[in-house]
């Protein structure tokens, strides 16, 4: 990329919510808890079945659905937002790295901290550990050539640094 790309963005409490469960879905202890929340699940299924259904089978299945849906950190995102209002970021993807400009607050990640990358239909993160991460709403490129040419410059930095 011979000149860096610069995007402006402004994320509401929507976008850091669903970047958030974006995030949490490639987590490992995610997985794990959703891997015990089937099994509680079953247990209590068969445990009413084979007897009956009481309280121990309810407190079982409510214990699966915390698990399985792993609200806490999302609260947390949540409330951390409020704290903040719909403020317009501003992003500089250039050789050196990402920086993030938001208000008089200047923060730069270089490739060598960033892990990868993780996309679906709305947004791209750029991870750069645990629970931290760069928020891109895929309605940030304007022109239909950004994409392709920054994904692939990403791509490039991401396998580089490594």
């Amino acid at each position: 990329m011979s000149e860096p790309l610069q995007l402006s963005i402004t994320t509401s409490i929507r976008d850091t919510l669903a970047a958030a469960q974006l995030y949490q879905t490639t987590t490992v202890k995610h997985r794990i808890y959703q891997t015990v929340a089937g099994v509680l699940f079953a247990l209590a299924l068969w445990q009413g079945f084979s007897t009956s259904f009481g309280g121990n089978q309810l407190m079982l299945i409510v214990i699966a659905l915390l698990l399985a849906l792993d609200p806490v950190p999302l609260i947390l995102m949540v409330m951390s937002s409020f704290n903040q209002p719909n403020a317009t970021n501003t992003l500089r993807i250039d050789d050196s790295g990402v920086t993030r400009i938001i208000g008089d607050r200047t923060a730069h990640v270089t490739w060598a901290q960033l892990n990868r990358s993780i996309e679906n239909r709305n947004y791209i993160l750029l991870v750069a550990g645990s629970w931290n991460y760069i928020v891109i709403p895929q309605r940030a490129f304007n022109a239909s050539h950004l994409k392709p040419a920054f994904m692939q410059f990403i791509n490039t930095h991401l396998k580089v640094t490594k």
